[in-house]
C-alpha cells in the first residue's frame, strides 16, 4: 500500500469567498462558528469568517487575518474529505506543512484544538507584523540553488539583515530581511549568476532573526494551551524531521518562526521513507506544484500528487 503525505499550505492562498467553498454542508457553519467564538479579541471577534466571505481583500491580506483564515480553510477541506470519503489521520504516514501549514498539521493531527490553533495563528501573524513595525523589509524568491545563494551571501558585505528564509525546491530559495540588504544580495545574484528573482508581496520578513519577538510570544502562548501528542508525525519546518510528542511539537512551532521553511528537505525526508502519494488540503495548488517539481527533478517514477482543491 502506498505511503501517503498530507500537505498544508502557508500564507498567500487567501481570497475573498474562501469560507463558502463548502457552505451547503452543516458542519461548515459549525466549524466557522467555533473559529469566530474562539477569537475573543475585540478587533477580530466574530469578524474573521465575515472577512473570509466578504472581504475587503486588503484587510484579509493582513498577516494577522490571513493566517487564521488559511488555517480555517485547510480545516474545512480536511473535514470535507473525512465526512465524504471517510479519510482519517491513520490513512497518512506524515503531515508536511509550509510555514503556517505546520501549525495546521498539528491541528489536523489532534495535537492542538481548532480553537487554540486559530488563536495561535492570529497571534503568530500579529506578532510577526509588530516585530518589524517601522522597518523597511523585503522577501525575495531567487530562482537558483541553495549553493549559489549561500555563496553570494558569503561574497557580499551588507549591514542589515538578509537570510535564507526558505528552500522550496532545487532552484528556488527565498531571502528575507531588511530591504536594502535583500535587494543588494538579490541584485548581485541576478547579475553574476544570470538567474531571475522575484520580490514577494508581504508585510513582514518571515523566517529570519527579525521574527524573534514573535517566536518569544508564541513560546509563551504555547504554555497556556493543551498540546497533545499528534496522531501522525508532523514534519518540522526547522529540522525536516518528524515531531510527535508535546515537547517536540512546541519546540518546533517556536523554531518555525525564526528558522527557514525547509520544504525541499521535508520532501526529501518523506520520499526517503517510501512515501509516494501527496495530497494538498487548501486552495491554489501551491505545494502541489512544488511537490511535483521536486519529484520531476529527481526523475522518480510511480509517485503522484493528488490535489484536493474543491
Amino acid at each position: 500500500m502506498s505511503k501517503r503525505v498530507l500537505l498544508f499550505p502557508g500564507q498567500g492562498i487567501q481570497f475573498v469567498g474562501m469560507a463558502d467553498t463548502f457552505a451547503k454542508f452543516k458542519w461548515n457553519s459549525e466549524i466557522l462558528n467555533r473559529v469566530d467564538d474562539s477569537l475573543g479579541f475585540p478587533v477580530i471577534s466574530n469578524q474573521l469568517t465575515k472577512l473570509m466571505r466578504e472581504g475587503p481583500e486588503e484587510q484579509l491580506n493582513l498577516t494577522e487575518y490571513a493566517q487564521p483564515a488559511i488555517m480555517t480553510s485547510s480545516i474545512l477541506h480536511w473535514k470535507y474529505m473525512s465526512e465524504m470519503y471517510g479519510i482519517m489521520e491513520s490513512s497518512f504516514s506524515f503531515a508536511l506543512g509550509h510555514s503556517l501549514g505546520e501549525y495546521t498539521a498539528c491541528v489536523i493531527g489532534g495535537a492542538i484544538s481548532i480553537e487554540d490553533g486559530v488563536k495561535l495563528a492570529y497571534i503568530r501573524g500579529k506578532s510577526m507584523q509588530e516585530a518589524v513595525n517601522g522597518l523597511s523589509i523585503r522577501m525575495t524568491a531567487v530562482m537558483a540553488s541553495e549553493a549559489i545563494v549561500r555563496k553570494a551571501l558569503s561574497e557580499v558585505t551588507f549591514d542589515g539583515t538578509c537570510e535564507i528564509a526558505g528552500i522550496n525546491h532545487d532552484r528556488q530559495v527565498v531571502l528575507s530581511g531588511t530591504r536594502d540588504s535583500v535587494d543588494l544580495i538579490a541584485d548581485y545574484i541576478k547579475k553574476h549568476y544570470k538567474v531571475p528573482v522575484k520580490h514577494l508581496n508581504v508585510s513582514a520578513p518571515f523566517h529570519c532573526k527579525l521574527m524573534k519577538p514573535a517566536a518569544d510570544r508564541i513560546k509563551i502562548e504555547l504554555e497556556k494551551i493543551t498540546v497533545l501528542s499528534s496522531k501522525l508525525p508532523v514534519i518540522s519546518n526547522a529540522t525536516s524531521l518528524p515531531v510527535v510528542t508535546p515537547d517536540e511539537i512546541k519546540k518546533s512551532l517556536v523554531d518555525n518562526i525564526v528558522n527557514p521553511a525547509m520544504f525541499l528537505r521535508g520532501m526529501e525526508y518523506v520520499l526517503s521513507h517510501g512515501c509516494s502519494l501527496f495530497t494538498e488540503y487548501g486552495s491554489k495548488k501551491i505545494l502541489s506544484g512544488l511537490a511535483s517539481k521536486i519529484i520531476q527533478d529527481r526523475k522518480l517514477d510511480g509517485l503522484a500528487v493528488d490535489i484536493h482543491d474543491k
